[in-house]
C-alpha cells in the first residue's frame, strides 16, 4: 500500500567529502529532510546561489551527527546550520543525496 502522509520527512546519513592534506576524508551528517513535491522544488532557482540557499533552508529540517575537534557531540544551532549550508562541499552532498533519495537513482546514472 502507498501511504499518504501530509508533510513527509525522512532521515538519511549523508556522506560529505572534507578536504584534508593530500586528499579527502569522508565524514557523515545525519540529515532530516522535508520531502518537497515538484511544484515546491520548481519555486527555487537552483542555478543561483541565493535560490539554492533558499531551497536548502526549506529542504533541511535538522542536521545531527556533529562533533567538535575533540569528538564531543555538538548541537546544531541555527547559526551552525546556516554555516554548514554555506559550505560548498556540504551543499553539494545535501543536494545530491536528496535528489538521489527521492528518485532512487544511483550516482553515475
Amino acid at each position: 500500500m502507498f501511504k499518504i502522509v501530509s508533510n513527509p520527512i525522512f532521515t538519511h546519513a549523508v556522506t560529505v567529502m572534507m578536504p584534508v592534506d593530500g586528499g579527502h576524508a569522508e565524514e557523515t551528517l545525519l540529515v532530516t529532510y522535508n520531502y518537497l513535491d515538484t511544484a515546491e522544488v520548481e519555486q527555487f532557482d537552483l542555478k543561483s546561489t541565493d535560490g539554492t540557499s533558499s531551497f536548502l533552508s526549506t529542504l533541511i529540517r535538522k542536521i545531527d551527527g556533529l562533533t567538535d575537534a575533540t569528538g564531543q557531540p555538538v548541537a546544531c544551532t541555527l547559526e551552525l546550520r546556516e554555516k554548514l549550508l554555506r559550505m560548498a562541499n556540504v551543499r553539494l552532498a545535501l543536494l545530491r543525496h536528496y535528489f538521489g533519495a527521492v528518485t532512487k537513482v544511483s550516482e553515475g546514472n
